[in-house]
């Protein structure tokens, strides 16, 4: 074993030490062979090779040179001491296979680290230099998947941290550049604008998604700036199935401002507007410029241009606003399966309540109650209780819930926080608080921000807006729109008495 291993370490030196030697004998023509005995004669076949006399194994010197060959008389060199030359060939056949051994065995250590780790990294993208782009982008997903796992456990600084590294090996990853817009709308709202930007700049294929994440984004924050300039160019930009969305946008942040000049923006262009937003801008121009006659006249009509599902909605809304209930439930039998079950259903709950029709009120809402409960008809009830709080239907609502209560799993995490926010609102805190109990095993909500939502309902100092903390909650746009234009104008609302023990 010594001999094999003093062999090879012969056999490296001699790769290069006696091709050497040849080489320089092969260019100065007359000097004496470097490798046969000089005591021999120099012929084929005859001579010794003084180069292996000290290897353990003389045999071996063959893979450096194959001119030494076995005879009947022992090792000989086979050629004439003229002829005697270098092999380089296999210097490189040798120093190649060397290289790409030790390059595997590289590469496969540090394949195996990375996977030790947990990167979800590739051997082709160690192995091949034109693919370490790619490591990389595994180590951001192995962050990205880092920062979804601390999400879930409502760790915000640990996937705030997984994220942000994600993010600077992956710049332009769309997955992780949405989640990390989406996690620093709460903490760096700057930093989640400016990525949303690079976002729908980057990803248009995506454009729907980010612009309704972004925009929910900036209303939780009152940026009433932006939702306008993002609104106006989304509804020109994007699918007209979602010109609905963002006119509804547009013109609740331009309420809020008491700014007109965006809507007169799209009557302007460029371009013409389709006549159905024409007559939804005008009235809207007439409302806000005070002339309510002529507003709730225009409203009250039939449009045969309203192909568009909110168009119906919004007139509708719109008289129930101007406390003109009657015109819009006229107005919804007008227009009749025009309109959706649940904007039928909304509008005529606000109407009655408006009208103080109480008993067609508790009507609908026991047809509503009568199937077992589901998400989206619980959704819909809460977001009129809120907008329009009754004790005795919010009981009912309760009631109906006890005996077939919805399960608390991700599918009605928006009738959750609806009801949540109906009965806070309703200055019902227990039922309140059974809510945020029920929200708080579905994972998507932080026990301390349902905790500062429960003091800001009961009132509780220190006073603050809801701006404070809306954006942590995910929550249905709707009650978003509820919550800020309730709230967002910078009142405190007053704690009100809960109901009596026993009544939750």
């Amino acid at each position: 074993m010594a001999g094999w291993i003093a062999d090879l370490f012969r056999f490296v030196w001699a790769l290069f030490y006696w091709n050497g030697r040849k080489s320089y004998f092969r260019l100065r023509r007359g000097s004496r062979c470097p490798c046969q005995s000089a005591s021999d004669s120099g012929r084929a076949y005859e001579t010794h090779c003084e180069a292996c006399v000290m290897w353990a194994k003389p045999s071996r010197f063959r893979r450096v040179c194959p001119l030494l060959v076995e005879t009947p008389k022992g090792l000989r060199c086979s050629v004439d001491a003229a002829d005697v030359r270098p092999f380089w060939t296999i210097v490189l056949r040798y120093c190649g296979t060397s290289l790409a051994v030790a390059y595997l065995i590289g590469t496969l250590a540090v394949f195996g680290g990375f996977r030790l780790i947990g990167y979800p990294v590739r051997y082709a993208s160690v192995a091949w230099p034109r693919s370490w782009w790619q490591i990389n982008a595994a180590r951001a997903q192995y962050f990205l998947k880092k920062g979804a796992d601390a999400l879930a456990r409502n760790d915000f600084k640990e996937a705030l941290f997984s994220l942000s590294y994600a993010h600077e090996l992956a710049p332009h990853d769309y997955n992780i550049g949405f989640s990390l817009a989406s996690l620093w709308q709460i903490t760096q709202p700057a930093l989640s604008d400016r990525l949303y930007a690079q976002l729908l700049a980057e990803h248009p294929e995506n454009n729907d998604l980010l612009a309704d994440s972004w925009n929910r984004a900036l209303l939780a924050r009152s940026d009433y700036v932006q939702v306008k300039e993002l609104a106006a160019a989304q509804f020109r930009r994007s699918d007209p199935a979602h010109a609905g969305y963002w006119m509804n946008a547009l013109i609740f942040a331009t309420r809020q401002t008491g700014d007109d000049l965006p809507l007169r923006r799209l009557l302007a262009g460029p371009g013409p507007l389709a006549p159905q937003w024409q007559r939804v801008v005008q009235a809207e121009l007439l409302m806000r410029t005070g002339q309510e006659r002529l507003a709730v006249a225009e409203l009250s009509r039939v449009w045969a241009e309203a192909t568009h599902p909110f168009v119906p909605f919004y007139q509708m809304r719109s008289l129930v606003e101007l406390r003109q209930a009657r015109p819009a439930l006229d107005l919804l039998e007008q227009y009749g399966s025009r309109v959706a079950d649940d904007e039928r259903y909304a509008v005529r709950l606000d109407a009655f309540a408006q009208l103080g029709w109480d008993s067609l009120r508790e009507g609908d809402v026991s047809l509503l109650l009568t199937p077992t409960p589901t998400g989206p008809i619980m959704e819909l009830l809460a977001a009129h209780l809120a907008k329009n709080p009754n004790p005795h239907l919010l009981d009912q609502v309760f009631a109906r819930l006890r005996v077939a209560p919805l399960a608390p799993v991700r599918e009605n995490y928006n009738a959750l926080i609806n009801l949540f926010c109906a009965a806070g609102i309703g200055g019902d805190y227990p039922k309140m608080h059974a809510m945020a109990q029920l929200l708080n095993e579905t994972n998507h909500s932080s026990p301390l921000t349902l905790a500062a939502f429960e003091d800001f309902f009961q009132g509780k100092p220190p006073p603050r807006h809801i701006e404070a903390f809306l954006p942590s909650l995910p929550m249905s746009l709707d009650m978003t729109y509820i919550l800020l234009g309730r709230y967002s104008s910078g009142r405190v609302i007053q704690p009100r008495l809960s109901n009596p023990p026993g009544k939750s």
